[in-house]
């Protein structure tokens, strides 16, 4: 079943929460059901290869800014971006759609 990158804002703050489901509005159910507030700002399917590296254990849950930035470096494997989030913070950051696929 496919996995998909929810985005929602909550004062003023994006906040992530990754569901498997067969399409985004199941997505949205299901991570609403779950308790995850806010307004809907955007989802992302995950692609096949990409979905591989997201732990079990984030899946049906909101993520904290730590594990976002944890995900995005597992994700995309590249050491230099994992600077640049702690940098800069993730949590009002969405990955670009080219990370998603």
């Amino acid at each position: 079943m496919p996995l998909w990158w929810i985005v929602h804002e909550v004062d003023g703050e994006r906040r992530i929460f990754i569901q498997k489901a067969d399409g985004l509005i199941f997505a949205r159910l299901y991570a609403a059901a779950a308790g995850f507030d806010g307004v809907f700002v955007e989802g992302h399917k995950f692609g096949e290869e990409t979905a591989e590296k997201v732990p079990e254990d984030m899946v049906g849950r909101a993520l904290s800014a730590r594990e976002v930035k944890e995900l995005l470096a597992r994700m995309t494997g590249d050491r230099a971006r994992m600077v640049r989030l702690r940098q800069g913070g993730i949590a009002g950051q969405s990955p670009r759609a080219d990370e998603m696929e």
